[in-house]
C-alpha cells in the first residue's frame, strides 16, 4: 500500500469514528427527549433517581391558572400518596392547587439546591421543602444523584460558581460534565430499567454506569429507612449550601415553605440552626409538624401507615394553603416576628406543651462575605442550638421522646 492510499484510508477511518460519535452524542439528547414527561401524566418522578431531570412542569395555561405548588421531600412524599391526596383534598373543597410531587427518597439539601435550580425557569408559586434531622446531616451530600446535572445549561446559569468549587474536584466535574455532554450515560439506567436490559449487561458495564437500585419506584408502599444506621456529614457546609439554595429562591421570586415533617428523629442542632437560618428571611417560612409523630400511626422513624396517610396530607396542604395566603397577603408589609415569652417558662420549671421555637441572644446571619465567616457563624448556631434545647428540656409532648442530638461524626 503506497502512502496516499494508507493516508486516505486513515481520513476515512477517522471521519467514521467522528461520525459514530456525533451520532452517539446526538442520540443521547434525541433519548432524552423522547424520554421527558409532563408532571400532569405522571403522579411522581419517573426511572427513580435518575429521572428528575426528564420531569416537565406545566405551565399556569395547562393547569387552567391554577397556582402551581412544587414538592421537593423524600421517600414520604415520593413513595406515600401524601402529594396525590393532598390534591385530591383541594380538589374536593375547590382549592384552586395544582400540586406537583418531584421528591426523591433521602433528598439532603444538596439535592434540593440543584433540583431548585432545575426548576426555577418554570416560576412555581412556591416550593415546598419536607425536610428532616437527615435533609442537614445525611452522607454522601447527593443521594438522588442531582450532581449528574449540575453542568446543564439551564442549571449551570442559576448555581453559584462557590457550590462548584466547594464540591467537585477534577473527577467529579468531569463526571458530571460527560453526563451532560453524553447524555447516553444518564439516560443509560433508567432505559435499562424501563427496557429491562439489566439482567442482560456484563457486570464490567454495570461498574461502569451506576444502575438506580436506590431510588427505583417499588409496588406498594415506602421503603422502610433507619435514619439512625444512615452516616453524618460533619462540619457546617450544609448551612452554606441551605444559604445558598434561599439566595437562589430570592433571586428568582419563588416564595418557599420548610415543613419540618412528622419524626421520631427531632429537636437537634440542625433543627434549630436550619430554623434560625430560613426564619430570616423574606419569602421562606419554616414550620415544625414532627409533634405529630407517634408509635401507633407510622411504622417506623418517618413514614406514615396507609390510615394515617389522609391526616399527613391534610396537615401538609393546611400549611401549604397558609403559606400561600400569606405571601399573596404579604405585598410589602414587614414581616410578623414571632412572639417570645419575656419570662423564660424553663427557669420556673414550666415546659411547653408544643415544641418553642428557639430564640437565642445573640445575632445570627449567613448571608456574610467569605464562607469562612459563613462556616464560624453556623458553628455558633449550633453550640446555641444545642445549648437552648438542653436548657429548656424539651421532649415531644406526644410521645415523650427526648432531645435527639444528631452532630456530624
Amino acid at each position: 500500500m503506497d502512502k496516499g492510499a494508507d493516508q486516505q484510508l486513515k481520513r476515512r477511518v477517522f471521519r467514521i469514528t467522528l461520525f459514530i460519535a456525533f451520532v452517539i452524542v446526538v442520540s443521547g439528547f434525541i433519548i432524552e427527549r423522547f424520554a421527558s414527561y409532563s408532571l400532569l401524566s405522571y403522579p411522581r418522578i419517573k426511572f427513580g433517581s435518575y429521572g428528575f431531570n426528564l420531569a416537565q412542569i406545566p405551565s399556569k395555561d395547562d393547569v387552567g391558572n391554577k397556582k402551581r405548588v412544587v414538592m421537593l421531600g423524600n421517600s414520604v412524599y415520593q413513595y406515600n400518596r401524601i402529594p396525590q391526596l393532598m390534591q385530591e383534598i383541594a380538589d374536593s373543597e375547590k382549592n384552586n392547587l395544582a400540586i406537583f410531587n418531584m421528591a426523591q427518597i433521602s433528598s439532603t439539601v444538596y439535592d434540593y439546591l440543584a433540583q431548585t435550580a432545575k426548576i426555577v425557569k418554570d416560576k412555581p408559586d412556591l416550593i415546598v421543602f419536607c425536610s428532616n434531622d437527615g435533609t442537614f446531616s445525611l452522607d454522601p451530600k447527593f443521594k438522588t444523584n442531582s450532581d449528574q446535572f449540575v453542568f446543564d445549561a439551564d442549571v449551570l446559569r442559576v448555581l453559584p460558581k462557590s457550590f462548584y468549587y466547594r464540591y467537585f474536584d477534577s473527577k467529579k466535574a468531569a463526571e458530571s460534565i460527560l453526563s451532560t455532554t453524553l447524555p447516553l450515560r444518564r439516560i443509560d439506567p433508567l432505559l435499562r430499567w424501563k427496557l429491562k436490559f439489566r439482567d442482560f449487561m456484563p457486570a464490567w458495564f454495570l461498574k461502569w454506569v451506576s444502575y438506580p437500585d436506590l431510588n427505583i419506584p417499588p409496588e406498594g408502599n415506602a421503603k422502610t429507612i433507619q435514619m439512625t444506621q444512615l452516616k453524618k456529614t460533619p462540619g457546617d457546609e450544609k448551612f452554606i449550601t441551605l444559604n445558598e439554595l434561599l439566595d437562589v429562591l430570592e433571586k428568582y421570586e419563588i416564595p418557599a415553605l420548610f415543613i419540618w415533617q412528622e419524626a421520631n428523629v427531632s429537636y437537634s442542632p440542625e433543627f434549630y440552626a436550619a430554623q434560625k437560618i430560613i426564619e430570616q428571611r423574606e419569602n421562606a417560612l419554616f414550620v415544625d409538624l414532627s409533634r405529630y409523630w407517634n408509635e401507633k400511626d407510622f411504622n417506623d422513624m418517618i413514614h406514615p401507615l396507609k390510615e394515617e396517610e389522609p391526616r399527613y396530607a391534610r396537615r401538609h396542604l393546611n400549611e401549604v394553603i397558609k403559606a400561600l395566603k400569606h405571601f399573596e397577603n404579604k405585598n410589602g408589609a414587614p414581616r410578623l416576628k414571632p412572639w417570645y415569652p419575656l419570662i423564660n417558662p424553663a427557669l420556673l420549671g414550666i415546659y411547653p406543651p408544643f415544641p418553642r421555637k428557639a430564640t437565642s441572644p445573640h445575632s445570627f446571619s449567613l448571608k456574610l462575605p467569605d464562607e469562612t465567616s459563613a462556616v464560624l457563624t453556623s458553628s455558633q448556631a449550633l453550640k446555641e442550638s444545642k445549648h437552648e434545647a438542653e436548657t429548656l428540656g424539651f421532649s415531644n409532648s406526644s410521645t415523650g421522646r427526648p432531645v435527639v442530638f444528631c452532630e456530624g461524626g
